[in-house]
């Protein structure tokens, strides 16, 4: 059975139900020695919930960190190697539910930014040439087990989203209702306020009072 890309991303975006991140993370910059052997020049780890979207020839990863080392060291060996490209770099994934069966290579770095976020988180962004992804398996991986691993995890994904939807719908009639009500409370009070007044009663259509001289020359 063959697993799509975007199968086992789904299990490297985000979360796990405990708060912990879905998938653990490596960037390594490998090279050659004078004897041509090869050897890692710069390494970092990090263990940040990571979003991932591919669009096209494209596979972008948005990292959220707190102002620590691997942020900035992160950024530092991205940022060095697109400057000086002569060396190998590799952005290793690891599915933490998949316990390791699978990893997830993202090669050919294109472009790397960060920004900070209002809340004070500091957000990496880098983009890769998605052509150039590679997925490695263990040879004892259940792909049968795997993949249902994966149709749950939308189904489960699918189910949050309709119960976010519902929950808005019934949010937005609730609004819809109270909005109406409260119109309608304004228009009773202008009524209210219209025909409060004496000259306003002497006004109403259909209404007619006499003065006091005309009632007295009839008599």
């Amino acid at each position: 059975m063959e697993l799509m890309l975007e199968d086992i991303l789904d299990f490297c975006t985000g979360k796990q139900e405990d708060g912990t991140p879905m998938a653990g993370s490596s960037i390594s910059v490998f090279g050659l020695t004078r004897a041509k052997q090869p050897i890692t020049k710069q390494n970092v780890t990090f263990n940040q919930p990571l979003e991932i979207h591919t669009v096209g020839g494209c596979i972008t990863v948005s990292i959220d960190f707190k102002k620590c080392p691997e942020f900035y060291r992160a950024t530092k060996i991205c940022m060095d190697w697109l400057d000086k490209s002569e060396d190998t770099l590799i952005y290793t994934i690891i599915p933490m539910l998949l316990e390791g069966k699978i990893t997830v290579i993202l090669r050919n770095l294109v472009y790397c930014d960060f920004y900070e976020k209002k809340n004070g988180m500091l957000r990496l962004i880098l983009a890769f040439d998605n052509n150039e992804t590679l997925l490695f398996g263990s040879d004892n991986i259940d792909y049968d087990s795997i993949k249902a691993m994966v149709d749950n995890e939308f189904q489960k994904k699918q189910q949050e989203l309709d119960e976010e939807l519902e929950k808005y719908i019934k949010e937005k009639e609730e609004l819809e209702k109270e909005s109406y009500e409260m119109d309608i409370l304004g228009e009773m009070d202008i009524l209210e306020d219209e025909y409060s007044s004496e000259d306003a009663l002497l006004h109403r259509p259909g209404v007619r009072f006499e003065d006091d001289e005309e009632g007295n020359d009839n008599d």
